[in-house]
């Protein structure tokens, strides 16, 4: 689902880098390793996250 047709009034443009952004292998490997916050949970976050923008 294209971000436009999920939040037409957001800054589709700026929000899409906000969310590959938390795909940063080296965000990742920083919140994984250095502040023990697991994988399981980063990834709830980020589905939890897309599933609030696209209304689902």
């Amino acid at each position: 689902m294209l971000l436009r047709q999920a939040a037409p009034d957001a800054d589709c443009e700026l929000l899409s880098h906000t969310l590959m952004g938390q795909l940063d292998p080296a965000l990742i490997h920083h919140l994984t390793k250095q502040c023990g916050i697991p994988l399981a949970r980063l990834e709830g976050a980020w589905t939890d996250l897309v599933d609030r923008l696209t209304g689902h």
